[in-house]
């Protein structure tokens, strides 16, 4: 079963906005998901969803969590303002985040990954309170985003992170453009 939600706008929910579990692979396409009273988007228990242009804002936790070995294709979603990370990976989620997600203007982490093998490439992920990529376990491919204007690091690797990052841009506000320089690791 692949069922297709199109258009809707999904808001005030008094927990998640949407729960996706259980080999799921529903496609989500021009949704708007915002002010729920916890997470915009749950991920969990191998679905594989496809997240395709959809605004998830204003949640009182994550915008989109992946965990227990939750997957999914994010392309092109705009997540902003959450109060807690734009995207969360942990316990071995491996979602693809991809082709131009802007992910900004959060009070955390624009994507914190604690555990998981995350695909993160061709993204924009700016103006977050906290650092814009937090790579905190899990090994991750981080390729070709712009990161910039966080209020912390641009990217923050530390404890048993294994990631391989390329062809990254990070750079804050009236700076001059710089490739590594802000990301910092304790190796």
């Amino acid at each position: 079963c692949r069922p297709h939600f199109e258009g809707n706008a999904i808001f005030e929910g008094d927990t998640d906005g949407v729960n996706i579990s259980s080999h799921s692979s529903a496609v989500f396409k021009r949704n708007t998901i915002s002010r729920n009273a916890l997470t915009g988007v749950v991920v969990t228990r191998h679905a594989n969803p496809s997240m395709i242009g959809n605004t998830i804002s204003e949640n009182k936790r994550c915008g989109v969590q992946v965990a227990d070995s939750g997957r999914g294709v994010y392309e092109g979603n705009e997540v902003s303002k959450n109060h807690e990370a734009g995207f969360r990976i942990e316990s071995k989620g491996c979602p693809l985040i991809e082709k131009e997600n802007r992910i900004h203007s959060g009070r955390a982490e624009g994507i914190l990954l604690l555990d998981g093998d995350a695909v993160i490439r061709g993204n924009r992920v700016y103006s977050n309170k906290k650092a814009g990529l937090l790579i905190q376990g899990g090994s991750a491919l981080i390729r070709k985003n712009m990161i910039y204007s966080s209020e912390t690091q641009g990217c923050h690797i530390s404890g048993d992170a294994t990631p391989r990052l390329e062809r990254n841009d990070l750079f804050n506000r009236s700076e001059e453009r710089r490739v590594g320089k802000e990301c910092r690791s304790r190796w």
